[in-house]
């Protein structure tokens, strides 16, 4: 799958931001080393690197606890990793940006660890499996982020098939779910898929990691990215969508014309200076494009207040 469009807020889209970047170059320079750089174990086609930092089953005796971060970071082939870190870059670049760095890694680790751990609950139940590589588990926790953040943005399945995000997201959950269900003998973790799937949307809901996420539910409808009765309800916080009417300030010198103390209005609004302090908490977190018309309003009387 691919999207298009990038738009964000106001502010200018990175597209590598450090978190991103630092993943994939650590996943390309440990598929380097670990495709043509190490040797072989035996018959195995595995290096020594892979075979202790791929997640095997519980109860193998190359089991160990580290294996659940370790996996992330390997992949088989370069199919593997070339539309894994593709789907990472796509679908990563605008949440690390909204998010911050932080935040995006510990929900991109947190996503990939708990997929693993589910990924090796089915295995053990059903008495089957072996060393299982990928980041794909952490990755379709990013995508589960991105079609609850942006459920309108255009995404072009397979690369021609253009589908709203929410959409898109449904349907890559339910080829894995169809596959896993039925044992697809095509060498996919499909569990490991739904694992990351799940802790991503738990983490959206229940976490406490202070993402900043929009309210997808009800509301007026409006163009871009905006929500309508029929996205995904999450009502944590407000929605988060561009306002085109938002234009990049750049601030000058005023030059000294009267006394300070003539120029400095007013500060105080009485009782209404809690609500005015909540409103610009408000805009110092998610920006002033996500305030409400009637919180608008009210900094807007505020400001006749202060000439």
């Amino acid at each position: 799958m691919s999207y298009y469009g990038s738009r964000f807020g106001g502010s200018r889209l990175n597209m590598f931001p450090p978190v991103i970047k630092w993943l994939l170059g650590i996943n390309i320079l440990i598929f380097i080393l670990d495709s043509f750089l190490l040797p072989k174990i035996g018959g195995s086609g595995m290096s020594i690197l892979q075979v202790f930092g791929a997640l095997w089953p519980v109860g193998s005796e190359l089991y160990w606890p580290w294996q659940y971060f370790t996996y992330m970071f390997f992949h088989g082939t370069f199919t593997h990793i070339f539309f894994n870190m593709l789907m990472l870059w796509m679908f990563g670049i605008e949440l690390e940006q909204l998010w911050g760095s932080k935040r995006f890694l510990l929900f991109y680790l947190i996503c990939g660890v708990g997929a693993g751990i589910l990924h090796n609950i089915v295995t053990l139940l059903m008495a089957d499996g072996g060393p299982t590589v990928g980041a794909s588990g952490a990755i379709m926790g990013v995508m589960i982020a991105f079609g609850f953040t942006f459920p309108d943005r255009m995404v072009f399945l397979f690369f021609f098939l253009p589908l709203r995000a929410r959409y898109a997201v449904l349907f890559a959950l339910g080829m894995d779910l169809y596959a896993g269900v039925l044992g697809s003998p095509d060498g996919i973790a499909h569990f490991a898929h739904l694992g990351g799937a799940l802790i991503g949307y738990l983490l959206l809901k229940f976490g406490r990691m202070n993402i900043p996420l929009p309210n997808l539910g009800g509301g007026n409808r409006t163009s871009g990215d905006a929500q309508g009765p029929n996205a995904f309800t999450f009502n944590r916080t407000p929605r988060r969508t561009a306002d085109p009417r938002v234009i990049d300030v750049r601030f000058r010198d005023v030059k000294e014309t009267q006394p300070r103390q003539q120029r400095i209005p007013s500060m105080n609004f009485g009782a209404d200076q809690a609500r005015i302090d909540e409103i610009l908490d408000k805009i110092s977190v998610s920006g002033y494009q996500n305030l409400t018309d009637e919180e608008k309003a009210i900094l807007q009387e505020a400001s006749k207040k202060m000439r």
